[in-house]
């Protein structure tokens, strides 16, 4: 079993995690618990054509998916969801 415990994580080697998300070829897009983009390397802006200051804070979904694939994953995290309504008991 692999212990994990005191491996080096990006905050403790922040020019690393740096260094590393500028020089490779993966794209790397860092987003918020809203959704919104905080990094964006440069094979995302090489790949996409967008700047990291013009997609900067914009949500992920505005930036990357258009209204019928929005639609759809909106679709798809409802889907299957029923509401329940509980109505009082009348006696």
């Amino acid at each position: 079993m692999r212990d994990d415990r005191h491996a080096p994580t990006a905050a403790a080697c922040p020019d690393f995690a740096a260094e590393t998300g500028a020089t490779t070829g993966a794209l790397i897009v860092v987003l918020d618990r809203q959704g919104r983009i905080v990094a964006f390397n440069p094979a995302c802006e090489r790949l996409t054509g967008y700047h990291f200051a013009e997609v900067q804070g914009q949500p992920f979904w505005r930036v990357f998916l258009t209204d019928d694939e929005l639609a759809h994953a909106r679709w798809r995290a409802t889907a299957g969801r029923r509401t329940i309504v509980r109505r009082p008991a009348v006696l």
